[in-house]
This record gives structure tokens, C-alpha cells and sequence, in this order.
């Protein structure tokens, strides 16, 4: 009778693992742009969409040394108007995509080629 559960438990880390490894496999990590991409329209337009604006400027060098994009928002009479949006550039198994990391909202990139960020 006292098998079971200490068959549960001794099984336990296994579970643990195996369900790590299947949620690892489903994530994205950060990444790069592959070197000679400039920064095409269509990432401007993905940020401008994931964050629902209509124009977004991005620099030509936009997710080259970083993963990582920060956006301020506009001010108005010397006013913040909200906080800064992070816009995180991931590659998964499909490719590219963007990550808005306050809504863990993504857009897909399907002509821009990336590849992981060293840690």
C-alpha cells in the first residue's frame, strides 16, 4: 500500500522535467538581426501594429547590437504619457518574430532573417 506514493514521488522529477523540456522547445530566444539586414518596413510596420500606432521610425540599426527595443512614448505639456513599451526580437523553430513584453503579444517576420543573441 505505501508503494504508490512513494512510487509518485520518486517519478516526480521526471515529470518536472519532461514538461520543462516541452515548454523550452515551444519559446523563443532572443535574437539578432543576421549581419547586412537593414531594418525593413515590414519591422517598422510590426512594432507600429504591436503597439498600435500608425508610424513608427525605427534606426537602420534597429536589433543589431540588442534584442531588445525601448520605446517612449510622447510626451505631452512636459508630461509623460505612459510607460516605455520593450519590443523584444525572438527566434523560435518558425523564425523571426517580435515580442511586445508587456502584452506577450508577437508578430511574425517572415522576410527577416535573425539568429540568436549570445547570452
Amino acid at each position: 500500500m505505501n508503494l504508490l506514493p512513494r512510487l509518485l514521488v520518486a517519478s516526480l522529477p521526471l515529470l518536472v522535467a519532461c514538461y520543462a523540456t516541452s515548454q523550452g522547445e515551444q519559446a523563443g530566444v532572443p535574437a539578432l538581426l543576421e549581419p547586412g539586414m537593414e531594418s525593413p518596413a515590414d519591422i517598422e510596420q510590426a512594432v507600429a501594429n504591436l503597439v498600435q500606432q500608425q508610424d513608427v521610425a525605427l534606426a537602420g540599426d534597429v536589433f543589431t547590437a540588442s534584442s531588445l527595443l525601448v520605446l517612449e512614448r510622447s510626451q505631452h505639456s512636459g508630461r509623460e504619457m505612459g510607460r516605455p513599451e520593450q519590443i523584444q526580437l525572438m527566434l523560435d523553430a518558425q523564425g523571426c518574430y517580435l515580442l511586445r513584453t508587456s502584452t506577450a503579444q508577437t508578430a511574425r517576420l517572415a522576410k527577416v532573417r535573425c539568429r540568436a543573441e549570445a547570452p
